[in-house]
């Protein structure tokens, strides 16, 4: 209740009607969405160029939703698309998330920009969800209060509130950012000298969801460079329950730890794995990644797969 006042607040005094977001969000809002550009070097090099163009990464004074989206969620036809990276959000709102009668309830740990390659903008901004974002990266902190409904937790999550460096990496869009002793990037030689380190104190999803008063969440998205299984350890499973887990896919600690708690892996999107709660099902009594899965579809050079 805490965090719906909250976000009803925010989106009543920051938000306005926009445009091009209203169309964007009723082509997608459809039971077959158009499908997601297969997502490889060049077309994240082709939406990196046009958003630079118009300082997407700025300061909300000298851009607008709108305009991000253009640039951030369109095919290169023009077409709307999904802003994750490999239709994540995408395939949930298709077998899940439109079956709904109430708002979902989510938690984007690790979100990074608010709209470029996240898994949750459409949550936010097309049907209204209930969500918390933790971002560390202290360059996108007015483009969410600017562009998201969400409650933002302006730090690093780990496995108990304690102070650790973080690495941010300097440059636009960037993926890579996180806590450096398990940045996967830095550790395969990735951007290890374009960063700058910043020593943060950390709080555990534990507090996040407490502070909120969440005790039950659809979606549990987590992106966090191999800093995962710590972020997972420091959630009071004994408080909140989480329907969906969808995880990069970094190392097998993470199998083990949910396996622990009886979630079951269902299967990949993209780089993502998707984890469900023991009892729970998706909306859409069909769904099945097996015959969503488009990696072979992509290898294949097609255009859209997702």
């Amino acid at each position: 209740m805490r965090l719906a006042i909250l976000i009803g607040i925010r989106y009543a005094v920051g938000q306005r009607a926009n445009p091009f977001l209203t169309n964007w969000c009723k082509t997608l809002k459809v039971a077959q969405p158009p499908l997601q550009p297969c997502w490889g070097a060049g077309e994240l090099a082709r939406r990196r160029r046009a958003a630079r163009n118009i300082t997407l990464m700025g300061s909300m004074e000298v851009g607008d939703i709108d305009t991000s989206l253009q640039v951030a969620a369109t095919s290169q036809g023009g077409t709307p698309i999904f802003t994750s990276e490999g239709g994540q959000d995408r395939w949930l709102w298709k077998h899940h998330f439109r079956f709904f009668d109430r708002p979902p309830i989510y938690a984007d740990f690790g979100a990074n920009d608010p709209i470029f390659t996240s898994n949750t903008f459409f949550l936010d901004r097309c049907i209204g969800a209930q969500g918390l974002c933790v971002e560390a990266n202290p360059r996108f902190f007015a483009r969410y209060d600017a562009l998201r409904s969400c409650s933002l937790t302006r730090t690093c999550l780990s496995e108990v509130e304690r102070d650790l460096v973080f690495a941010f990496q300097n440059k636009d869009f960037s993926t890579r950012s996180g806590i450096l002793v398990d940045n996967k990037s830095y550790r395969k030689g990735r951007g290890a000298n374009g960063h700058t380190d910043i020593t943060l104190r950390c709080v555990t999803g534990a507090s996040v969801f407490a502070a909120a008063g969440i005790t039950h969440v659809d979606l549990l998205d987590l992106d966090a460079e191999g800093h995962e299984l710590g972020i997972l350890r420091g959630i009071d499973w004994g408080k909140v329950e989480i329907d969906i887990i969808q995880v990069e896919a970094n190392n097998e600690g993470v199998v083990s730890f949910l396996s622990s708690l009886n979630y079951t892996r269902f299967g990949r999107i993209h780089y993502d794995d998707v984890y469900l709660r023991r009892g729970f099902q998706f909306q859409d009594p069909s769904a099945s990644l097996i015959g969503d899965s488009t990696d072979a579809c992509c290898r294949s050079r097609a255009k859209n797969c997702y």
